[in-house]
């Protein structure tokens, strides 16, 4: 489940990493739409040419990750490998 208060929240972030996976999409475009998630699925539609649930999904997918990766109640790949890697240093050195 998509949060947009935290896409809200995040947009300057999040507009920055949409500008790196949809290139087309200028600045003035996501300006005009400030997270808003139904007025981004338009805007890919009409600048990507992606349909309706292509765009749907493709952008959940892309905001999914997003949130999740910046919730910090939940631990970062890194930050769960680091665990793992310093847990199996531990059992080692016995």
């Amino acid at each position: 489940m998509i949060n947009e208060n935290i896409i809200k929240g995040q947009w300057k972030e999040i507009k920055g990493e949409i500008q790196k996976k949809w290139g087309q999409l200028t600045n003035d475009d996501l300006d005009r739409v400030q997270g808003d998630v139904k007025a981004l699925e338009g805007l890919m539609q009409k600048k990507l040419g992606f349909q309706q649930e292509h765009a749907r999904t493709e952008l959940s997918s892309f905001l999914e990750r997003w949130t999740s990766k910046s919730d910090p109640s939940k631990p970062s790949d890194e930050s769960a490998n680091n665990f793992r890697s310093s847990k199996s240093n531990k059992e080692t050195n016995f």
